[in-house]
């Protein structure tokens, strides 16, 4: 997660006799637009998975984090969860505002009431951060269910239902953007949100090998679709 050793690792790639990179930016803040100056500046065929770096066009194969969070807040209302809170995390983070984009869209579209407190900011990394804002959720927030941007937040989220002696899906249904195996292997399943790792594998070498061989003339940017899997019977959605 440190953006000067992600430039600097671009720098020496570039210096090399490659053929293609694949970039799956971990960095967790460009605020000076750094990456995005030094990848407009790669003359080695290059395309971004996940996340969008700012400022530049380039070719990628990213996540669509507004239909997604849309999804599993549509579910949560499907089973009469309507009282559910999302926690993300930094304000300034692209993925959390597309997340809170898709959280709002599914209130108004059901016509149900919006509580702001109902949004909590807290962080993707900072586990402190994370324990603090969850802690107060436990506190002094009524919810039903808690939609987790990232399964490091899933996990506090399920100490605190767990030290609370609340009951995971049946007090509160916890939903998350990624699979949690660990868990499922005590005995919780969560709803959570499934891209097919296959299908992008595919496509972003596919992207890079039309990028290598000249044959992609404008910025080709491909939304991979999520699938939702019930927390309480697995199936797709």
């Amino acid at each position: 997660d440190e953006i000067e050793k992600e430039i600097e690792i671009l720098k020496y790639l570039n210096s090399k006799s490659i053929d293609g990179i694949i970039l799956l930016s971990s960095s967790k803040e460009d605020i000076e637009h750094d990456l995005g100056k030094i990848i407009s500046t790669i003359s080695t065929p290059l395309i971004l998975i996940d996340r969008e770096i700012k400022n530049i066009n380039c070719d990628g194969i990213f996540f669509d984090n507004i239909k997604s969070t849309e999804m599993i807040t549509k579910y949560l209302f499907s089973i009469n969860r309507n009282r559910t809170v999302l926690i993300t995390g930094e304000k300034k983070s692209d993925v959390a505002i597309e997340r809170v984009i898709g959280f709002r869209n599914m209130y108004k579209y059901n016509d149900i009431k919006f509580n702001e407190k109902n949004i909590i900011y807290s962080s993707f990394y900072n586990k402190d951060i994370i324990e603090n804002k969850i802690e107060q959720l436990f506190k002094n927030i009524d919810f039903d269910s808690v939609i987790c941007c990232n399964n490091l937040i899933a996990r506090i989220v399920i100490k605190y239902a767990l030290k609370n002696n609340i009951k995971i899906n049946e007090d509160i249904v916890i939903a998350t953007f990624d699979r949690l195996w660990d868990i499922e292997d005590i005995g919780i399943n969560l709803a959570y949100i499934h891209f097919d790792d296959k299908l992008v594998a595919e496509k972003s070498i596919n992207l890079l090998l039309n990028k290598t061989k000249g044959l992609n003339n404008y910025v080709n940017s491909i939304k991979i679709q999520p699938n939702l899997i019930s927390h309480n019977s697995g199936a797709i959605k």
